[in-house]
């Protein structure tokens, strides 16, 4: 999983995941590289989340705070019951670290536990983005979590597949729970999602199924900042494609641009555009032939977009 960060002053800051082992639940770094030139050169990678004794640090997100200049790295702490054979983790706690310096150096992680308590769906497992929020015409900061119920003993059918945000209207000082995309029976299941504000100013919530299988993005949109959502509806624009993370940021204009793999499994990354504020995705082009898992993609302040 990756995430990509663009400053005010075009300095780029990319983010993913160091993984010791194949698992989504295993020993898990979170690594950061820093551009200063607009990507064309790039520091050594660093460990600004290391693992100790085995922590699963995954899910790293980035939402910059355009006014302050500060940068917000959320990630999850990845955990497996003792009777867990499998590679995926039960329950997940939420962190925040920041940097002031342009991604030079980062504070001391902020603990987001209980947060999301109040739900009803039995949820353990919550996963930030992946990839980068956004900051609302309004100066809020928002960012998608992805949830599921523990999946020991739980069949895929009852995990309570869902995502919901969480917000700060005080340049990142507190951090409080949004709205829950709404969740029943005959309605998509949701996971990891991306963010768009569109020029009239609601908010896009675009993301995949919360099963992983092949289905077309689930839209919801939000009339005030992320603390409601409408009913989901399938998206078909951009076609079927395996369930995974994507990569979604605004252009120029009303231009949209959308990265995902183009194949029923995951190969062929490929960017779409789109000319009227996310509705359609009618325009391609594969820029990575071959293997193509989750991406994200950046936009600085003149014609240049970056994919990781």
């Amino acid at each position: 999983m990756h995430g990509l960060a663009v400053l005010p002053d075009d300095t780029l800051i990319a983010c993913t995941e160091g993984r010791h082992e194949v698992c989504d639940a295993g020993p898990h770094d979170l690594l950061i590289r820093r551009s200063t030139d607009g990507g064309q050169t790039w520091t050594p990678s660093y460990a600004v989340v290391p693992s100790v004794s085995g922590q699963s640090w995954a899910n790293p997100t980035f939402v910059v705070d355009r006014t302050t200049g500060e940068v917000f790295l959320f990630h999850g702490l990845c955990e497996r019951l003792p009777e867990n054979t499998s590679c995926s983790s039960d329950t997940s706690t939420v962190y925040v670290i920041s940097s002031t310096d342009k991604g030079v150096t980062w504070s001391a992680p902020r603990s987001l536990a209980g947060l999301f308590d109040h739900f009803p769906y039995s949820w353990k497992m919550h996963g930030p983005g992946p990839g980068h929020g956004i900051q609302l015409d309004s100066g809020r900061l928002l960012v998608t979590i992805s949830h599921r119920t523990i999946i020991t003993g739980v069949p895929a059918a009852d995990r309570n597949y869902g995502v919901s945000t969480v917000y700060s209207d005080d340049h990142g000082r507190s951090w409080l729970a949004g709205g829950e995309v709404p969740m029943g029976f005959g309605i998509p299941t949701l996971g990891e999602a991306r963010l768009l504000q569109r020029a009239d100013g609601t908010v896009v919530l675009n993301s995949r199924p919360g099963s992983g299988n092949d289905w077309p993005r689930g839209i919801a949109v939000s009339e005030d900042g992320g603390l409601s959502w409408s009913r989901p509806v399938m998206d078909f624009s951009a076609g079927l494609f395996n369930g995974v993370d994507t990569g979604l940021t605004r252009y120029i204009g009303n231009r949209v641009l959308f990265s995902r793999p183009d194949a029923p499994m995951r190969w062929n990354m490929t960017v779409s555009v789109s000319y009227d504020e996310g509705e359609s995705f009618r325009y391609a082009r594969t820029v990575h032939q071959g293997r193509g898992y989750y991406s994200d993609l950046a936009h600085l302040s003149g014609t240049a977009v970056w994919s990781l």
